[in-house]
């Protein structure tokens, strides 16, 4: 009977793609809406991700931006390549990141984590994902 339980929380549950499984090779920052401004939380979780980068001596780092579903598909994905350019150039402002070790993208709001309708999703689906690729 439990088996029957999970199987069907699994198919009702939105897809995650960035779970904890992957956390070390997976950073998610979010973003206030309409905004690009880096909170107290984004910079604790930058100075992570920078450091991992130098540790690691990460040779491409892609950073993906992602929307909600709030405003035109074209707003949306400017503002998600907003998004990613600004952890780019605060990773390389901040913490002196070679500019040319960065591609990023912007996925408007086609890749939600989970339904826009809920207020909890709506906040994670503004978001970038940083991905390290080691030397």
């Amino acid at each position: 009977k439990s088996n029957k339980v999970e199987e069907t929380t699994k198919i009702t549950q939105p897809k995650i793609k960035y779970d904890k499984s992957v956390i070390n090779n997976y950073y998610m920052i979010n973003f206030s809406p309409n905004s690009t401004d880096l909170d107290s939380i984004a910079k604790v979780k930058l100075a992570k991700v920078a450091k991992e980068i130098t540790d690691k001596k990460s040779n491409v780092v892609i950073v993906i931006g992602h929307a909600d579903s709030t405003g035109e598909d074209l707003y949306n994905f400017i503002i998600s390549k907003r998004l990613a350019d600004t952890v780019k150039s605060y990773l390389s402002n901040n913490y002196g990141i070679n500019q040319n070790i960065f591609k990023t993208f912007g996925k408007g709001s086609r890749e939600p984590l989970g339904p826009n309708s809920d207020k909890k999703w709506k906040n994670l689906n503004r978001r970038v994902n940083i991905i390290l690729k080691d030397k």
